[in-house]
């Protein structure tokens, strides 16, 4: 009865989430907020654009002098803080009151602590390697003494890198630099910027690089955008990390919602939007630029296949590579993740040749990818839990030699509470752990199939007593890390549905199974 219970209070939180898809809801990110308030008035001198953003860093230091997620990872930690520091350092003249925060946060970056080490951190977030020697340039015109050669390494790969662009590529709509335009900081030629604006006055969907433009001269355009980014994230002044997300909330939304269609008409309506974005070369997280990537092209591939249509999958052969398939051009890490949806989504395509090929291929580059002990990281998501979510449910038909050795690692990393993940665990990552053990309980027997109930069963429980939970840590991996709060509610909600249905003998997967596996 408890469980039949949680099944309709699910569903009301189901009908509640499916009415916010759309809204683009976003953890505020201190990087882009710092940014956001060295914005000024062009009609005002010595006005702000947004005094708010100063508010928000304010109100949102860590006691430790940093800012960033609320977990601490290296990556984040310093940007964030670095970011931080240099804005405030560009406020001190006109507000006394940044004084101390700008003192605690520059001897944050002096210490020697973990949050600080860089180089044992495996979670670096978008573009460190191309902003973090501009904003310590700032720092050090400032006067502010930090320990610049701790990030040397990081210049000599912003060198490697660039030096292997074309000239002008940063100003390139067709490139993943425009995202990061401010680290051309005061190198950048503002008739060259203007040029690579996106129609909603964007540049590269990023309010850290719109805000960096609007420093350098006024712009009616990238103003709006900013203040609809602002609107769209909390009224308290801060900014989200990337916007708009239309393509990455829909997709990732229906995916985790797999095996509701039928009792779910509104998700043929989220699908039929889907669909009006869909291009034949692919999709990127946002309808607003023409630029693609392998990811959010493979998740609404498969989500428009689930629901009646077509897509070709020639559209992988764009980002087809020697090894593997591509997230972006120009990235210098592959992505688990990318690979593993591009794997789930051919499997489910009728088998050509050229289809098997791309799946030996993808398949071939994951398995390689698998850390010794079971699991898999991602360059999308901090935790090793959603990369290895992904992966275990593209292989599940194919290796399941290498997905038992991801099942002994989730059972001994299940803590006594029954979640998974950093500190006691957190929902989100609870629920990748579900999905992971849901996509190998079919061809478990005896006591790995009573462990892995069990596990299961205590994991819904945590689930559960956490509902409703809208508040989860960011884990995802921008230029600093954010949490997509609809995507990641779905799916916590999808993997309890799935979790359910499965403790109560309806199987471990409420939608059909994948294509056979191909033989080698």
């Amino acid at each position: 009865m408890a469980k039949l219970l949680a099944h309709h209070e699910v569903s009301l939180q189901v009908d509640e989430l499916l009415e916010q898809v759309g809204q683009y809801r976003m953890s505020a990110c201190a990087y882009d907020v710092a940014w956001l308030a060295r914005v000024p008035r062009w009609d005002t001198p010595g006005a702000l654009l947004f005094p708010g953003a100063v508010e928000w860093l304010l109100a949102n230091q860590h006691g430790d002098g940093s800012w960033g997620a609320s977990i601490a990872l290296a990556h984040d930690r310093v940007v964030c803080t670095l970011a931080a520091v240099v804005a405030l350092a560009h406020l001190r003249e006109r507000d006394p009151r940044v004084e101390e925060p700008l003192r605690r946060g520059a001897s944050f970056l002096r210490q020697r602590q973990a949050t600080v080490d860089t180089t044992n951190d495996p979670v670096e977030t978008v573009g460190f390697e191309l902003v973090v020697p501009t904003l310590l340039e700032e720092a050090r015109a400032f006067g502010l003494r930090l320990p610049t050669q701790r990030w040397e390494y990081i210049r000599r790969l912003r060198a490697e890198k660039l030096q292997r662009l074309p000239p002008g590529t940063a100003y390139s709509p067709g490139t993943t630099l425009l995202h990061s335009l401010e680290h051309l900081g005061t190198g950048a030629v503002p008739a060259l910027a203007r040029r690579a604006q996106l129609p909603n006055g964007s540049y590269g969907a990023s309010p850290s690089a719109t805000a960096f433009a609007l420093t350098l001269y006024d712009d009616p355009a990238a103003r709006a955008y900013l203040q609809q980014a602002v609107a769209s994230t909390t009224q308290d002044g801060g900014v989200c990390d990337v916007f708009p997300i239309d393509v990455f909330e829909y997709a990732w939304t229906l995916y985790n919602f797999r095996g509701l269609e039928a009792q779910r008409p509104e998700l043929k309506e989220h699908a039929a939007a889907l669909a009006q974005l869909w291009k034949p070369n692919g999709v990127c997280f946002t309808s607003e630029w023409d630029l693609t990537d392998g990811d959010d092209t493979a998740i609404a591939f498969l989500v428009l296949q689930r629901f009646g249509h077509r897509p070709d999958p020639v559209v992988f052969h764009l980002f087809e590579i020697e090894e593997c398939f591509a997230c972006f051009a120009l990235e210098r890490n592959p992505s688990v993740s990318t690979n593993a949806h591009v794997l789930e989504a051919l499997t489910a395509c009728p088998q050509t040749t050229a289809v098997e090929q791309m799946c030996h291929k993808a398949r071939t580059w994951l398995l390689d990818a698998q850390a010794g002990d079971g699991f898999w990281r991602d360059k999308w998501h901090a935790s090793p839990y959603y990369a290895s979510c992904q992966a275990a449910t593209a292989l599940a038909s194919y290796a399941p030699e290498a997905l038992r050795r991801t099942l002994r690692w989730l059972l001994d990393a299940q803590h006594p509470t029954g979640g998974w993940g950093m500190q006691d665990g957190t929902s989100e990552e609870t629920a990748y752990a579900l999905e992971t053990l849901l996509a190998v309980a079919p061809w478990l027997e005896g006591e790995e199939q009573d462990r892995c109930r069990e596990a299961i069963g205590n994991g819904v429980d945590l689930l559960q007593e956490h509902l409703p939970d809208g508040h989860q840590p960011e884990l995802w991996v921008g230029k600093a890390l954010y949490t997509p709060y609809t995507v990641v509610q779905s799916a916590i909600l999808g993997a309890l549905c799935r979790a359910l249905s499965y403790l109560q003998g309806q199987g471990a997967r409420m939608y059909d199974a994948p294509t056979p596996a191909i033989a080698d």
